[in-house]
Parts: structure tokens; C-alpha cells; sequence
């Protein structure tokens, strides 16, 4: 049993990079984009069931329909037992950012003209923009309430709602900056843009810990959160199992 709001070891996030860039690496995400989506997951504007966003970190294919294809990546009980912890301690340093106010990126995620220097970085806003993808609907939703609620004009409000459009624009322009680049046709801007990247990059985390900050504030105020002990994880065979499959863990995970 194990406690998941300690915090991931450095042996422990090598293990899950290395697992989910494994031989079903197409349909997960690497360990890049699994942080960026978990901060998306965090700063959502409602309580989301780990059951909700789990099922996309082995799923990011999706069907016609748009719900993610169930995929079961473990092939024994140890691996479910040994990765899905780490995973979850992943979530809740995110969390806990959030209630510190506070997106801490790791010392390799910096800005550089490099493509393989400025590849954390990428893969980091590409699984944001994941979450943020599939949470579109509910921001869309819980911004016009909220916008409702605390504004008066229209003016306020449209502004209120375009905050988290500015967010998810940088993070579309850290993705890829040369694709930004050369889509822009006006010489002039785009140097300037290129002048400004260093210290708009500077700006990066602050720009996401704002789109999380405001994401839990409208959660709080929709639903006030129960104090929770500390979670452990101990999964029975009879338990549905965490990949969000539906199914029963000795039907799933343990084939």
C-alpha cells in the first residue's frame, strides 16, 4: 500500500518514462505530455473522478465519436501495481501546485531555438492541450456561469471568458513556435515575435498557473471539496480497474 500524496522519486518518473515509451508509445503519452496533462486535469473547473481522466493517459487515440478506445498497456498485476502509484503521485504534485499557486516545471523544460532542446517543452504543452481539448465543453460551460455570476457588462464578460483562450494560445505557440512563425505573414510581427519568445517563455508558467488557479476557484464554487485524508491504493481483483476500462481489475489488468 502506498501513500500517493508523497511525492514521485526521480527513479520513479525514469521508470514511467521509460514504460510509456514502450511498445504501445502511439497510443499514450510520454512523460512530457503525461505532466501537461495532468496540470490540465487539475486545473479543470469541476471534480473530476480519477476514473474520468485515467483512461485517456493509455487512450489518446480516439474513435469516431470522439470517447477514447479502451486500452489495457499492463501485462501483469506488478506493472499495474508499480506504475499506475507513480502516475497517481504525478496527479497530485499537480494539485498541489495549484493549491500552491504555484506550476513548478522541471530544470530541463526551457526555451530554445534547439528542436531537441525545446522538445520537454513542446510535449508539455501538446498533452495540456489534450486536457484542455477534452475538457473544452465543461471550461466552456462553467466560464459563461461563472461570467454570469461575477460580471456585469457584456464587455466583462467576454473578457472573463477569453482569459483561458490567451492561456491555451501560448501553450499552441510553444508547441510548435516555427509552425507559428511561418504562418505569419506580416515580416515586421514576426520579428518582434521572435525578440519577445525569451520573455514571453519566462511568463510561460505563470500563464498556467493562472488558467489552474481560476479552473479550481470555479470548481470550489461549484461543489465546496470534502477534506480527504491521505490517499493509498491497493487494488483487489474484484476492484474496477484504475485505467478506467469499466471492467473488473482481474478481467483487465491481469490479462
Amino acid at each position: 500500500m502506498q501513500n500517493l500524496n508523497e511525492l514521485p522519486t526521480a527513479q520513479e518518473i525514469a521508470d514511467l518514462s521509460a514504460f510509456l515509451a514502450g511498445d504501445f508509445a502511439y497510443k499514450t503519452f510520454n512523460i512530457h505530455e503525461l505532466r501537461g496533462y495532468l496540470w490540465a486535469v487539475a486545473g479543470a473547473p469541476t471534480h473530476l473522478d480519477h476514473s474520468d481522466w485515467m483512461a485517456n493517459i493509455f487512450s489518446c487515440e480516439q474513435d469516431g465519436n470522439g470517447a477514447p478506445e479502451g486500452y489495457n498497456p499492463f501485462t501483469s498485476e506488478t506493472e499495474a501495481h508499480h506504475y499506475l502509484p507513480i502516475i497517481f503521485k504525478l496527479y497530485h504534485q499537480c494539485a498541489q501546485q495549484v493549491t500552491d499557486k504555484q506550476l513548478q516545471l522541471p530544470e530541463e523544460y526551457i526555451y530554445s531555438a534547439d528542436k531537441q532542446l525545446a522538445a520537454p517543452v513542446e510535449s508539455w504543452c501538446n498533452g495540456f492541450l489534450w486536457g484542455y481539448g477534452w475538457l473544452r465543453t465543461v471550461w466552456n460551460n462553467a466560464l459563461q456561469q461563472a461570467a454570469k455570476s461575477l460580471t456585469s457588462s457584456e464587455a466583462e464578460k467576454q473578457s472573463f471568458l477569453q482569459q483561458i483562450e490567451i492561456v491555451a494560445k501560448r501553450a499552441y505557440l510553444f508547441l510548435d513556435v516555427p509552425a507559428v512563425l511561418a504562418s505569419l505573414t506580416d515580416d515586421g510581427f514576426r520579428q518582434q515575435l521572435i525578440a519577445d519568445l525569451p520573455n514571453l517563455y519566462q511568463d510561460f508558467a505563470r500563464q498556467m498557473t493562472h488558467y489552474a488557479v481560476l479552473g479550481r476557484a470555479i470548481a470550489d464554487v461549484e461543489e465546496k471539496p470534502v477534506t480527504q485524508p491521505a490517499v493509498s491504493i491497493k487494488i483487489g481483483r474484484n476492484d474496477p480497474c484504475f485505467c478506467g476500462s469499466g471492467k473488473k481489475y482481474k478481467q483487465c489488468c491481469l490479462h
